[in-house]
């Protein structure tokens, strides 16, 4: 028997991309993708340095790990990339980022599948 818990996290990543994502450009430099986006809340935690104000433009972004590839190449997310979503028919430009001191992302599951992107919404169009 295989892994269950492997198994249920597959799935509902699975799920995650047919039903909660929207189509997103994740771009570094002249390199680009395409792939499906999960837009949520930053998750504050214990990080007492970031403002209220500069936490309403906070926004986690979660992306499948092996969607990630750059110039055929799969990468982790860097500070200064940015991510185009279209929500309602506004397009949003996120730049990826490390709030206080931590880093610009996480992974979001234990079997390193899910990325939780840290960015911050920087245009509005």
């Amino acid at each position: 028997m295989g892994n269950l818990l492997k198994t249920a996290s597959d799935w509902l990543q699975g799920q995650r991309k047919s039903h909660m994502t929207e189509t997103a450009t994740y771009r570094r430099a002249s390199a680009s993708v395409s792939l499906a986006a999960s837009v949520g809340l930053y998750e504050r935690g214990l990080d007492e340095t970031i403002s209220v104000a500069e936490e309403s433009a906070l926004r986690d972004i979660l992306i499948t790990a092996t969607d990630l590839v750059l110039s055929t190449v799969q990468v982790e997310p860097e500070p200064g990339d940015e991510i185009d979503i279209t929500f309602n028919g506004t397009a949003c430009t996120f730049e990826v980022m490390s709030p206080g001191d931590g880093p610009c992302f996480r992974y979001s599951d234990q079997f390193r599948v899910t990325l939780r992107v840290h960015a911050r919404l920087v245009a509005e169009t």
